[in-house]
């Protein structure tokens, strides 16, 4: 839509008549374009002093610990003031996209079936019309027709990230195909090096040597860890860089991450392990020469020698399998989401509580609060900032799909090493299918018997992994964060390449015992072979999508009746507004302001019991009812699972 049209009153009314259903739309939701704005912080500022309001008419915070209610009131005054000239001289405007509720899922589908855009006029000649004091009665003057598209957007008003929208994308288009590819092959080439430096000065004049022991010498291991910890930080600087790239879906941000990190993880990994295979005095061809027609002892020894080298290999295998997981998930991982709270937990108590340092001014001071969020009061924090400053860290999703390909995709490797424990391999799946089905199948592809070592790493990573997201993730760090299926639906195409991998072993046997005497005729089949597999794993995902048949977006509901939109907010406790922080601001500051209104008081924006119509966090409902309500419920809940529980222990 026009970035002028900034009314949803005005824009719902104009879009009902425009597709000839009357009484259709619940509501709309325009996006702002708030990075625009002089200062696009005092946006978060503004609805940060929304949300400390509603806390303390809600009992959730007091005074003592909180601004106090004179001072947020003025703060409130000063927003409401800002937020109407932003408005009135066009500071604040439209991102061009807006987002429709209908009423019905038939209605919905309805729209999509008739109509694919709406004619741009309607929206221009109301502006003009606005402004003139006329009504919205559309000319029918013939001229160039222009279209606003519209379309079905498989999205969640928490998945939207309504403080990335902009009205000119040109530039973060530029950004995001080229100039954000060549940063992420400049991630690939620099770990890349650093992998490089590392095995040449550090393994490789062991290998030359024919030196064991090199995994076992005290520097090897040290650097050894902090190339894993760099490859870390290229992982966290990949985040970094998605995240800045103003993607205007959360589901987005973390289906570009995880496919960038996956690729970024798989060719330096790749390299990694090309560097530790292609040894000197390894015999890939077991084929014995021609000329020998009797035992050759000489090729009899080198072959025996290779062997060892392999079994070596492997051993390596198992260690870089170990490290990645320790370092790279467990560390990484857990870390991620403990590490910045704990650390925040303990500097604010430092600097607040214990005044370590004696003066804000002390340079120990200055350090901690360098690196927590900004107070406005060098002496006191409130409960908002403490809260700000402690929150969980983002679920990274994206790693643990990363995760999911590329330990399998190594434990694949196993499928193309000479070894005598392929049972042991099948095992380490099994104990590992849960969530990485190992860096196992690595070993198939050498001849190494360190399979077993493998297996017993999986199976400790899986206890822990499974108690961790269990117990952690799902009870307690899921409620609070956004999961989109289009995260998940990257990651099933990205499996294929994993499962894919061990059929080309077949092959890879098939030249080392001399079935196939060419090497680039081998290597060809591989490629072919691994393709193909890809292709017959797409066809089947293209299959079972077509044996479920086309969702047309309509449910099969109990009594046939569509609760409609209102019964989705009551039970998600989210809806397109109380997530839209420009549209808080608007209908808490200036709800009719000409030119800018919100909907009517009769268009239900918020959840029955978001009273107080605040800014909606997720995981944070209960925020939006009073506490006492709240604490009487939790009483009311636990005295009835108290009961079910004594009367199921007298049964």
């Amino acid at each position: 839509v026009p970035p002028e049209m900034t009314s949803e009153r005005t824009l719902k009314r104009l879009l009902e008549r425009a597709i000839g259903m009357p009484d259709s739309i619940h509501g709309v939701c325009i996006c702002y374009n708030v990075l625009a704005l002089p200062e696009p912080e005092r946006i978060e500022e503004m609805i940060n002093h929304v949300v400390e309001w509603d806390d303390l008419h809600n009992q959730w915070s007091h005074e003592g610990v909180s601004t106090p209610k004179q001072d947020l009131s003025h703060n409130l005054q000063r927003d409401k003031e800002e937020l109407q000239t932003w408005l009135q001289n066009g500071s604040l405007r439209g991102s061009g996209v807006a987002y429709v509720v209908l009423k019905s899922q038939h209605a919905l589908a309805k729209v999509l079936e008739e109509r694919v855009g709406i004619d741009r006029r309607i929206f221009e000649q109301s502006s003009v019309r606005a402004d003139t004091g006329g009504s919205d009665v559309v000319d029918d003057d013939p001229g160039e027709i222009r279209t606003v598209k519209i379309s079905k957007e498989r999205c969640e008003p928490a998945g939207v990230c309504f403080e990335a929208f902009i009205d000119n994308p040109t530039n973060n288009w530029r950004n995001r195909f080229v100039f954000m590819p060549l940063r992420m092959i400049l991630y690939v080439a620099v770990y890349g090096l650093a992998a490089h430096l590392f095995f040449w000065f550090m393994i490789k004049p062991w290998e030359d040597n024919f030196i064991d022991g090199a995994e076992s010498n005290v520097g090897v291991k040290l650097m050894g860890k902090l190339v894993l910890v760099f490859n870390f930080v290229i992982q966290m600087l990949v985040m970094m860089d998605v995240m800045g790239g103003k993607f205007m879906h959360s589901g987005t941000v973390d289906q570009i991450t995880f496919i960038w990190n996956t690729l970024l993880l798989l060719v330096t990994n790749f390299y990694v392990i090309t560097q530790e295979s292609y040894r000197e005095g390894v015999r890939w061809t077991l084929e014995p020469p021609v000329d020998c027609r009797s035992f050759c002892w000489e090729w009899h020894r080198q072959l025996i020698q290779s062997i060892a080298i392999e079994n070596e290999i492997g051993a390596n295998l198992v260690s870089v399998m170990v490290s990645q997981i320790v370092l790279l998930y467990i560390l990484g991982e857990i870390g991620n989401v403990l590490g910045p709270t704990i650390f925040n937990w303990v500097a604010l108590r430092l600097v607040f509580v214990a005044n370590v340092g004696g003066s804000h001014d002390s340079p120990f001071q200055r350090a901690l609060r360098s690196m927590l969020p900004k107070f406005k009061s060098l002496e006191t924090v409130t409960s908002r900032e403490a809260e700000r400053a402690q929150i969980l860290a983002p679920l990274l999703l994206w790693m643990e799909y990363t995760y999911i390909v590329i330990f399998p995709a190594m434990a694949f490797l196993t499928l193309y090493l000479m070894t005598d424990t392929q049972h042991s391999v099948c095992l380490s799946l099994l104990a590992y299918i849960v969530i990485f089905p190992a860096m196992a199948f690595l070993t198939l592809y050498l001849m190494t018997d360190t399979q077993h070592s493998v297996c017993l790493s999986l199976l400790a990573f899986s206890v822990v992994f499974y108690l961790w997201q269990r117990y952690i993730m799902m009870w307690f760090y899921g409620k609070c964060t956004f999961d989109s299926p289009a995260n998940y639906e990257a990651f099933i195409h990205f499996w294929g390449v994993v499962v894919s991998m061990p059929l080309p072993a077949t092959v890879w046997w098939a030249y080392r015992r001399g079935a196939i005497q060419e090497q680039p005729l081998a290597f060809t089949t591989m490629a072919l072979v691994f393709l193909l597999s890809l292709l017959i794993y797409e066809i089947g995902l293209s299959a079972m999508e077509a044996m479920m048949g086309d969702d047309d977006g309509i449910d099969n509901f109990p009594d046939g009746v569509d609760p409609g939109y209102e019964y989705v907010m009551d039970t998600l406790r989210t809806s397109w507004w109380n997530r839209n922080p420009v549209y808080v601001l608007k209908n808490r500051h200036c709800p009719d302001q000409a030119g800018h209104e919100v909907h009517e008081p009769g268009v239900r924006c918020w959840p029955t019991l978001h009273a107080r119509q605040g800014f909606y966090e997720i995981g944070k409902s209960f925020r939006h009812q009073q506490a006492a309500y709240v604490a009487a419920f939790e009483r009311s809940h636990h005295h009835n699972h108290k009961l079910f529980f004594t009367s199921a222990a007298k049964r």
